[in-house]
């Protein structure tokens, strides 16, 4: 299943590269770059953030799973 992205305004999508991209000397020259360019590593950078937040959930559960586990073992 693929979900299309929704296009942001462009203050919006150099918003969330300057807060993702730190020290902000990184980013490109938001002059230079179309809205296409910019579009492409917002979307980069957004996958890359989602993905740590599903690998953090992920690390969550197992520490929970493993928990349960060894509350089951103990009883």
């Amino acid at each position: 299943m693929t979900i299309e992205k929704i296009k942001p305004s462009l203050d919006e999508m150099w918003k969330f590269i300057d807060n993702m991209i730190y020290p902000n000397e990184l980013v490109p020259d938001k002059t230079s770059l179309t809205y296409e360019q910019v579009f492409a590593i917002y979307s980069k950078l957004s996958d890359i953030d989602e993905m740590f937040k599903e690998i953090a959930q992920i690390e969550i559960l197992k520490k929970a799973v493993e928990e349960e586990r060894n509350n089951n073992l103990t009883v």
